[in-house]
This record gives C-alpha cells, structure tokens and sequence, in this order.
C-alpha cells in the first residue's frame, strides 16, 4: 500500500499538471511555471538504538535500555531540482528531488551499553567510514485561501493549507572499523579494514502543512510548517558476523521550509532555501544469524536533517 500511495500521489500531480488551461484570474493567464536547480549541504544524522522487551526464542526476557546506539552521518554536498505549477492564484502544486553528490565527513559511529550490573557504562565504541548514495523526492498541493493584491492585481501576500508526500531511500556502506573498550583503555584496538555492515532506510512521509508567501520589491518569501506521519523500513547487514537485522516502525515528525527568491532579469532569479526535516518512529527490530531468527527487541529510530540550498530558478 505504501508504494501504491506514492504511486498515486504523482499522477494526482501530474493530472493538476495537465488540466484543461480555462478560466482567467489575471490578464496574463491562469497558469504559471516556476522552476529552479542548486546544490547545497544536508547536515545532521539517522540513527536508531535498540533495548528494553527482548523476545529469544520465545522467551521473554529485558535488556538494558539502551543496549546499542548506531549513529549513520549525513554531512554530505547536495543537488536539487524543483518545480512548481500555479494556477488562477489559488492552486499550487510542487515536486522537488535532490540527491548527494559525495560521502558523509563524519565517522559512523556505533555505541553499546551490555553490563547488565551497570546500565549507564558505555562497554563497547567503534567508529567506522561511512559511504551514502541518498535521494529525497517531494512533492505538494497547496490552496491559497487567503489572497492580497496590488494595485496590478499581482499577489503580495498569499496564506493557507496544503498536503504533501515525501519519500526518502538511505544507503550507507561502513567499512574500515576502528572498535575500543571504554571501560579497559589499555586493551588494544580492534580494527578492520574493508566492508564491514550496510544500512538502507526508506522513509515514507505523507504530511499536513500550512504555508505562507510575501512578494516585496527585492526579494519573495515563502514558508511552510508541516506535521509528518512516518513509516520507516530498516535493513542493516552485519557482514562480519552474518546478522541481519530488519524494523518497520511508524511515528511523527515535522518538517519546515524557508525560501527567498532574489530577482534579477525578468522572470530570472536567484533562490536561497533552507528545509528541516526531523522524526521519530518506533518498532521491532528482528535479529536474524545466518538465516534464522534469533531475536526481537524494540527499536527506536531518529533524524533530524537540515538542508542548505543555493540555486538559479525562473518563473514565467
């Protein structure tokens, strides 16, 4: 079902996209084309940790909470590409795609917390490097209910709701780990070099918002403040020990937007954007060696991600 309400979400848009050009709010036309392309920096991290109700085999037992903590960095340089399709003043539709074009700056990190005489002491630490190939797909229909005009019948200031769909897919590869043990800084380092663990993650994000805009002499605004409900699906494969690891969890988040377009020549214009993204989801994670299901624990995943945008766009 997930899939096939992504599915449907584009060809609404794509339907908005291709109704019938009837109906004149401006002597320009109905209709009006936005577009614009930049790079920017997605900063922050996806991470998940584990513990709490443990199912073995069966049995019904509890494990420190947290158990484990690992930390998947984003830190990466990003492209985006961005359209936007109004029509009579009043109706909105968007879709945007970004993706990275590097590997995250930041180690991977993976934390363990397995004394059970002493919950809060950190027993196990490694860091490892981290590679990323990551690609963001969102898209809106906005309805401007609220409309003030200028002596040019141009909009000014436009406010009012909307709803949305945004899907995520994250792959990280970790290799090259570097493990130590807190509790014994004099015991040597564990290291391996090459692949040592994949994590892939698809977010589905469908979302209510409400959005505003304001056009002055230099410079346009506009905003939105979204409330998220998410699923998640999570895969991590543990190479070196023939574990893996899945969670379908569910939760909410919120996800906010800032744009200012800078006009230049005509409908030509440059674009600063600044998009948070941030959730939380819960499930159970089920622990699988080599095949068999050993285990069951509750998962609890987190990002919070803050993108950085400069582009060139135009509007006609």
């Amino acid at each position: 079902m997930k899939k096939l309400t992504f599915k449907q979400y584009i060809l609404a848009f794509a339907a908005i996209c291709c109704m019938p050009k009837c109906g004149y709010a401006q002597p320009g036309g109905p209709w009006k084309l936005d577009v614009w392309a930049g790079g920017g920096y997605l900063s922050g991290d996806m991470n998940y940790e584990i513990g709490g109700d443990l199912m073995s085999f069966g049995a019904q037992s509890y494990a420190n909470d947290p158990t484990s903590k690992l930390e998947f960095p984003f830190r990466v340089m990003t492209v985006t590409v961005n359209a936007a399709v109004t029509y009579s003043d009043l109706l909105e539709a968007r879709i945007s795609y970004s993706h990275n074009t590097d590997n995250p700056n930041k180690k991977m990190q993976d934390s363990d917390w397995d004394d059970g005489n002493d919950p809060s002491l950190m027993t196990v630490y490694s860091e490892s490097d981290a590679g990323l190939k990551a690609y963001t797909v969102d898209g809106d229909i906005k309805f401007w209910l609220l409309r003030k005009y200028n002596e040019k019948q141009e909009v000014t200031a436009a406010f009012g709701p909307g709803v949305g769909y945004m899907y995520q897919n994250l792959d990280w590869d970790i290799s090259n780990v570097d493990q130590w043990y807190p509790p014994y800084p004099d015991d040597p380092h564990y290291r391996f070099a090459g692949p040592v663990m994949t994590y892939d993650a698809e977010i589905y994000a469908p979302y209510v918002a409400l959005y505003g805009k304001a056009k002055l002499s230099w410079v346009q605004l506009d905003g939105s403040f979204g409330w998220c409900f998410i699923s998640t699906h999570e895969r991590d494969n543990h190479l070196l020990r023939g574990k893996i690891n899945t969670t379908d969890g569910s939760g909410k988040g919120i996800k906010a937007n800032l744009n200012a377009k800078f006009p230049l020549h005509k409908g030509l214009y440059l674009t600063a954007n600044i998009n948070l993204f941030s959730f939380y989801a819960s499930g159970t994670q089920h622990q699988k060696f080599y095949g068999e299901e050993w285990y069951q624990i509750n998962d609890r995943a987190r990002s919070t991600q803050l993108m950085y945008t400069l582009g060139l766009g135009y509007n006609f």
